[in-house]
């Protein structure tokens, strides 16, 4: 996680901002990644979406021409 913070000036900040005075640093650690873990469901279930959708089929040349 140190990395995570090295790499991230944000995230460095948003941590200094809630540890400790408003939360535990584990409980911040398990919110962020818990965060991250339903961005990442949200994005899969938006690309699934778009994969099945034909709004979002590009014409081929051949619809083209």
């Amino acid at each position: 996680m140190s990395q995570l913070l090295q790499d991230n000036k944000e995230l460095q900040n948003l941590k200094f901002e809630f540890v400790p005075t408003k939360m535990q640093e584990d409980e911040f650690w398990k919110c962020f990644f818990m965060t991250v873990d339903q961005v990442k469901q949200e994005v899969h279930s938006l690309n699934n979406w778009a994969n099945n959708s034909s709004i979002f089929q590009c014409p081929t040349e051949s619809d083209v021409s």
